[in-house]
This record gives C-alpha cells, structure tokens and sequence, in this order.
C-alpha cells in the first residue's frame, strides 16, 4: 500500500509544528508529543512564529489564519506504540537540523511521520516498524534559528551559538553547552540509551560517521586528514552503505558520498556526532585524558547548569551517530525536495520524478536506518504435504519452512527447530528436531517489498502427528560477528550498542529508562501450527504465538547450536531410554548416599580413636571399624 501521492514543500516553523500536534490528536496512541524546554526545566531564547493550535483531529493540515510571536521551544515527538514500550525496546534518535538555514531536515522528518501514520493501519511491515521501536524526532533542534532561518541559535547579547560546536567533546569546559539546543539534546542522552542517531545538516552532500574531531584526526602534510579508525568502523561503513543504496540520488545529486566526517567535511570540536557516539568512554589520544570533561557553561537568562549534568556513566554515550549532509543547496526548492510518488522505489525510479527529491530519499534513508536498530526475523511459509492416510497421523509428505533474518548484515548460523507437546507421563516434551545449520546474507525490507538478503528453507521430513496435537516452530540465529573483530589501529574492540546487543552475551547497560541486553543465540516467536481435518483431509492451521514461548525444552539429543536433525519418530525406543537412565540415576543415588553415610560414621569413629588413645580403646574400636568396612571390602574384592 501506498500513501496518497502529495508533493514535499518548504516548510516554516509554524507550518511544522503545526502539523506535528495535529499527528499527535489523530495518532495519540502512537505519539507522544513535549516542549523539551518545559519538561528539562531549560529556559527559552528568541521568540518564534505560531498558529493557533489544532483542537480536533479533523482540523486542516494547512492553518488558517495569522500567526503570533511565542517563546521558542524545542518540540520532541516519540513515535511507537506506547502500550507496547518497553525498557528493551529498540531506541533512535533523529535531529532535523542543528543549523537553521539548513532547511531539508526537518521537512524530511515530518514527511517521515506523516507517512508512517498513514499506513499503520495498511502494512504489516509499517505496523511492525511502529510497534517494536521508539524513535525520538526533533525536527527543529534549533529552533530560533529555523524560525529565522538563520544558521545559529541567538543567546543573551545577541551572542551567536554554532550549535555544533556546542558539545563535551573536544571542546573546552567554558565553551559547551551555552545553547538551550544541546542542553535539550544532553537531556534525552541522558534519560534514554540510544543504539542510533541520524542528524541532518546540508552544504554537500556526506553521509559521514565518527571520527570527527581533531583529537583522533591529524592533517598530513599534503592537507589529507588521517584518523584513528573508530572502534565501530566495521558497523559504521556496513550500514552507511545501506542507508546510502536505499536512499539513491535526486534528480539532481548523486548517491552520498561515505566516509568518516573528518575526511569527508571537516573536523570540528565540540561535535554532537563524536559526542554522541564517544563521551561515555574515548580518550583523546594526543593528550592521553578523556575526550569529553564536564561542562562550566555560563548561565543563559538566569538559568544555571550543573557540570553534573555533564559527567557521564559508561552507558549514556555509545550511540553510532551519522552526519547527514543532504544537498549542496541548503534551502533546495520545492521541485528539488519533490513528492511521494513511487517513494519505496529503491534507490528512486529513474523514470519518475517526485521520488528522486531530497525528501523521499531521506525517508528512505531513515526507514533503511531503523530497520537495522535491532535483529530480527520473519517467517514466511510453512507448507505441508497434501499426501496423507486421511487417518490420526499425516503420515507423507514434509513440511518446509522458510524464513529470513532482518536488522542485520551476516547471519552467521540459522536454523529451525520443532517441537511436538506430549502427553506421554514420563516425558515433559514430545518429538524435538533442530536442523542443519545455514548462513547467509541479512535481509532487509522496506514496505511491503524485500529487496535484498537470503531466504533460508528447511524441511522436516515425515512427522507422525495425531490430529489433537501441535507442532511448534522457532528459528534460532547467530548475527554480525565480524562487526564485533578489533578494527586495526583501533585500539580498542567495539565500543557501541548498536555491535555489542547483537553478539556480546555479557553486554548489560542499563537507566531509568532503557535496558540494552546481548545477545549471543536469538530466537523467533514461536510458529504453531495446529492440524485438523476438514472431510476427511489433513490440513494445517497456522498461528504465530505473541509471547514467543517455546513448545517444548531442549533435549539432550537437540543441540543448542544447530546440527543434523535428529531421528525423533521411535516414541517406543526413547521410552526404554527414557526408563533406563531414570533407573540407573535413583540406584547411583542410593549408592551414593550409603557410601556418604559410611564416610560420615568413619570420621567420628577416627576422632573417638584419638581421645580414647591413651584409654586402652585403641584394639576395640579397630574391631568395630573392621565389622563396619567388611561389606565395603567384600564388595570391592569381588
């Protein structure tokens, strides 16, 4: 399904917000809309253009009306279904611009939004999306200067703040966080634990990642900037090479060009980029001392700032970030930013034009983004045999499932496991298998359409299945290990969410708000599939159980980790089993507790011995050890 083709336009301020608090009267259960301003306690600078606000879902998208001047704020909006939040959800943040004359960022975000909204109730695939992550929009990070399109945000004095520069990291204690900006932004870093961040600027057309700075870059002689590669490198180039793929080129610019931001820009102190991704951990490596030190800002209109707020935990701060530098132009015109027409095109249709604008190739680009946030996977068929002796058992034919694994790069290995319930008294599970194990390529979707990445299939041959029972389904999967190698001249193994949930079983960050877990072995939801009989032919019924609770426990003949499946289909053999090793357990028990029991009388009888030495009882008690071990001996001699 599509959403209803409409052109892209430039939008002001008011227009902006105006349509976020309409999304968030029509989609209430979906959105979560504040004023980071009020709710961090931070003041307000400059004042801003506003329409009246909307009162019922059904108001116009286009106000009416004239605007009046308010205090600015920095609007956030959360989107995912808030019934469904959890600490482990998924979490990404998005910045539509830090400079406000660079006017694509922010359009994009809306449209974003907007989009998602409109087919939440038509795609699997978008309702998915919505309902498993929380991503965090600030379309106007600067809000002052968006309102004036200007490119900085105005402080007391007129003083001019570059907003990008504004952050503990590499930068001077005096010189961070002087902006309402990146207090507003520090505070969301510092309530939730974020695996990802987008950022849009405009003046080229980049899509850069870390490093940034000009403590791990150092200009040549020949005026190249070599960095010290990030730890994250691995993961950082893979996943720009994505983003940048889907997105495509505009009708008048082509794909991004990749790169670490100090090659591919410039570099900067006090980037929100490098700050995001290595303020909890990095070091400077010129100066051997932190890369970030907390901030002594001056107070803005009266408001103080604790450096508290500015001393970080080793979780707030290892959130992969990308610089996305959108187009030559930083204010493109409405033909430039283009429409929605053909927007899941992958990489925009040549033969079109409203999907090779500026804004349809970076929602694409924030889909192809959150999309990869977190592994996950999806089942697609499960195909039963019709052959049958239309009695109790299916009897011919197997059953092949496919499947694929999203969210990811390499699955490393997969397989299928299953499971029959049993109602046999002394076993807990019926029938296991686990498959041979596969590898492959990750896929990814976008919409309704897949478009790249391995479909895995397995086959189960022949399961003997009564009618009133159920076979349970799962996948299991290991992803993305070479992401987690150390990158040479790194240094260091990687250091972000966004590498460590997906391998490092011992990776555990948490806060008030967010929990982030690795994962070494991950699992799907549990298929069920449930046959029956319809005149007199088998058929199956399927159900995916929402829980993701598991049929069946592991047998020790199941391997965890994949293998040769199993030979299940002799109820009768593994019941003899079954009996004989429950009888060899319960006697080496009771010869265990006999022989401790001895032990235990040995010992006292050897501490009476001693007292009683200088007692004449040695020669009596010598007697009665002798009577007690008899047994013991005759046993061992025989």
């Amino acid at each position: 399904p599509e959403a209803p083709d409409k052109s892209f336009p430039r939008l002001s301020y008011a227009q902006i917000l105006h349509r976020l608090r309409l999304a968030s009267l029509q989609k209430p259960d979906l959105i979560e809309m504040f004023d980071g301003n009020a709710k961090f306690g931070l003041p307000s600078v400059g004042t801003c253009d506003e329409y009246p606000a909307p009162t019922q879902p059904s108001d116009a998208a286009d106000p009416a009306g004239a605007t009046t001047k308010v205090p600015c704020k920095v609007w956030v909006v959360q989107l995912g279904n808030k019934e469904l939040v959890k600490p482990r959800t998924p979490r990404m943040i998005v910045s539509g611009e830090l400079h406000g004359n660079e006017r694509v960022g922010p359009v994009a975000i809306l449209e974003f939004l907007e989009f998602v909204l409109a087919l939440y109730d038509q795609s699997t695939w978008v309702r998915y999306f919505v309902d498993t992550r929380l991503i965090t929009l600030i379309p106007m990070t600067n809000a002052h200067g968006y309102n004036d399109d200007i490119r900085e945000e105005i402080g007391e004095n007129d003083h001019k703040i570059d907003i990008n520069r504004d952050f503990p990291f590499d930068q001077s204690p005096t010189a961070c966080m002087t902006s309402v900006a990146a207090r507003v932004v520090n505070e969301l870093f510092l309530s939730t634990l974020y695996r990802l961040m987008i950022t849009f600027h405009a003046g080229t057309n980049v899509l850069g990642y870390e490093w940034g700075d000009l403590g791990h870059c150092t200009r040549s002689d020949g005026g190249k900037m070599d960095c010290i590669p990030a730890p994250d490198r691995a993961a950082m180039m893979r996943l720009a090479d994505r983003m940048k793929t889907f997105a495509g080129p505009t009708a008048d610019t082509p794909e991004y060009v990749v790169g670490d931001m100090s090659s591919t820009v410039y570099p900067v102190g006090g980037g929100m980029e490098d700050w995001a991704y290595g303020a909890s951990w990095s070091v400077n490596p010129k100066q051997n001392a932190p890369s970030s030190v907390p901030c002594e800002p001056a107070p803005i209109n009266g408001s103080e700032y604790s450096s508290q707020r500015t001393t970080y935990d080793g979780s707030t701060h290892r959130c992969i970030t990308y610089l996305v530098e959108t187009s030559e132009n930083k204010d493109p015109s409405d033909e430039q930013l283009g429409g929605s027409n053909g927007i899941w095109s992958v990489g925009g249709n040549e033969s079109g034009t409203g999907d090779r604008g500026h804004i349809a190739r970076n929602m694409r680009l924030l889909f192809a983004a959150a999309d990869s946030i977190d592994p996950y996977s999806t089942m697609h068929t499960a195909e039963w045999a019709e052959e049958g002796n239309g009695g109790n058992h299916l009897e011919g034919g197997n059953v092949e499932i496919t499947w694929s694994i999203h969210g990811v790069f390499d699955v490393d290995e997969t397989y299928l496991q299953w499971a029959v319930p049993s109602d046999l008294p002394d076993q807990e599970a019926g029938l296991h298998g686990g498959t041979a194990a596969q590898s492959g390529e990750g896929s990814f979707w976008a919409g309704e359409y897949f478009l790249e990445g391995k479909i895995f299939r397995a086959t189960i041959p022949v399961l003997p299945i009564k009618t009133s029972d159920v076979v349970h389904f799962r996948v299991s999967y290991k992803v993305d290990a070479a992401l987690a190698e150390i990158q040479k001249d790194a240094g260091l193994p990687p250091q972000s969410h966004f590498v460590n949930l997906r391998n490092n079983a011992s990776w555990r960050h948490h806060n008030s708000d967010t929990r982030i877990r690795g994962e070494s072995v991950r699992f799907s939801s549990t298929l069920i599939v449930r046959p029956s009989t319809a005149g007199g032919k088998p058929f199956m019924e399927f159900k995916s159980e929402e829980d993701g609770s598991w049929g069946g426990r592991l047998t020790p003949s199941e391997p965890e980790t994949g293998g040769a499946l199993s030979s299940p289909h002799d109820n009768t053999s593994s019941k003899k089993v079954n009996w004989l090793a429950m009888t060899l357990i319960v006697a080496g028990s009771l010869l265990a507790v006999v022989l401790v029991a001895l032990f235990v009388r040995w010992i006292v009888i050897r501490l009476r011995h001693r007292r009683a030495a200088n007692h004449g009882q040695d020669e009596e008690d010598g007697e009665e050890m002798n009577e007690l071990m008899a047994p013991l001996w005759d046993e061992d001699s025989d």
